[in-house]
């Protein structure tokens, strides 16, 4: 049985349906269903499966993010030599730290210029699939998710940068 009433009242008759059917019948035998409940049902999955997307998103993010430094780090300690090299021929610390400066924001940028545009491709060959439109799709994006992700994988270069900049200059 799907019961059909009135918003307001749809779970106080969906029980008392229950509780006459389950006088009678096994609750085995009898499915009684309701708009409001199926309404409430849904949203708690909802927020469920968002919650579970979300975790697994920062996960994703956090291995990246550490990824980038740890690779970012162990390249720039790789090359103490050439730093040293440089400062053998004249360099002073300045250069070498603008060096470093200019260095971190072509690392920083390029997984933005790189992944920026093979997600929208990516995502245009999924909207083509289920045929929606950019118009239609782009009110749903997680705007502030995306600039928080981007800005937190620019900030590990740079912080990585940073740091590597200060055990190069101590050597």
């Amino acid at each position: 049985v799907k019961v059909k009433t009135a918003p307001e009242d749809d779970l106080f008759v969906t029980e008392q349906i229950r509780s006459l059917c389950g006088s009678v019948m096994a609750a085995e035998d009898f499915l009684i269903i309701s708009a409001a409940e199926e309404i409430r049902d849904n949203a708690a999955s909802s927020r469920a499966m968002e919650m579970v997307i979300h975790a697994i998103g920062l996960l994703l993010g956090g291995i990246g993010i550490s990824n980038t430094f740890s690779a970012v780090t162990h390249t720039l300690l790789r090359r103490r030599r050439e730093f040293a090299m440089l400062r053998s021929v004249g360099m002073d610390s300045d250069g070498i730290g603008r060096l470093l400066t200019l260095e971190g924001i072509r690392m920083a940028v390029t997984p933005v210029l790189l992944s920026v545009p093979a997600v929208a491709v990516l995502l245009g060959i999924l909207m083509h699939i289920v045929d929606v439109s950019w118009l239609e799709f782009l009110p749903w994006i997680p705007w502030r998710k995306v600039f928080v992700s981007i800005a937190a994988v620019m900030a590990a270069v740079a912080l990585s940068y940073r740091l590597c900049a200060g055990k190069i200059r101590k050597d």
